[in-house]
């Protein structure tokens, strides 16, 4: 893929990837990315004794969402069920196939684009969404916690693992984890989104250069609609800060009453 694509990517693909594991259909006009090559650097991938293909965005699991819960102002709690639709990628993973997966994660380099081309490739995979899960459980850091929590936010189940990182001093990770759980109907996402309006810190993995305000802002207007103008790219701090406080008065506004439709993959104050 060229570098100039891949701030594009990282938005198209988790978005996508993110909403066919936790929806039961993409929202019409969620973007796709045809990968490309990405030029004379090379990754050398450990052999894997075979692969499983993932759930392609747009899989119908004719589920239904449960009430959302971790809203700000939200009501006493309900007892939660995660959206029925949320499927793990198509088939079982092997030891063999996890272990290759797991030394592709590790070995992402965020300077190296050959390096994220190989994590693209297992992205959707069983194995690879299992040795994400053991990565993340055992703490990774660096690039091979981005690169795990790229992978399972894009095509993992249970989000638990989801909001643990939202706990993450990397800001990256954050806004990567955050915009997995809200694709999935959990609002819990939503206020570390609202919070990231405000960094002009770069995007990691993103080249050129993206900042994370722009991933955030994009993120949210993709799933709770134009609540608030987005900025222009090249906005300064009180622009954003103008942006952030109207998307925090729009979540403390409706948060009580926020619903997740799983067939249009979007919030909406009922």
């Amino acid at each position: 893929m060229p570098p100039a694509s891949r701030s594009g990517l990282l938005l198209a693909l988790l978005l996508a990837g993110a909403t066919a594991a936790g929806c039961a259909t993409s929202a019409p006009g969620t973007p796709t990315v045809t990968s490309q090559a990405v030029g004379p650097q090379s990754t050398q991938l450990p052999a894997r004794s075979g692969s499983a293909a993932g759930t392609p965005p747009g899989t119908t699991t004719g589920a239904t969402a449960a009430a959302p819960t971790g809203v700000p102002g939200a009501a006493s709690p309900q007892p939660t069920t995660q959206v029925a639709a949320s499927v793990p990628p198509a088939g079982a993973s092997s030891a063999a196939d996890t272990q290759a997966d797991t030394q592709i994660i590790q070995a992402v380099d965020l300077g190296n684009p050959a390096s994220i081309e190989a994590l693209d490739a297992i992205r959707t995979t069983a194995a690879g969404v299992a040795a994400a899960t053991s990565l993340l459980a055992a703490h990774a850091t660096g690039d091979a916690l981005w690169a795990a929590t790229y992978v399972y936010a894009s095509s993992g189940v249970d989000p638990g693992p989801l909001r643990l990182l939202l706990a993450e001093s990397d800001a990256t990770v954050r806004v990567m984890a955050a915009a997995g759980l809200v694709a999935r109907g959990d609002a819990t996402g939503f206020e570390p989104l609202v919070q990231a309006l405000a960094s002009q810190d770069p995007l990691a993995g993103s080249e050129p250069p993206q900042e994370i305000w722009m991933f955030a802002a994009s993120t949210l207007s993709r799933f709770a609609g134009p609540q608030a103008p987005d900025p222009s790219p090249d906005a300064g701090p009180d622009d954003l800060a103008a942006n952030q406080a109207e998307w925090d008065q729009w979540l403390k506004d409706s948060g009580p009453t926020l619903r997740f439709d799983p067939a249009s993959a979007t919030w909406s104050a009922s």
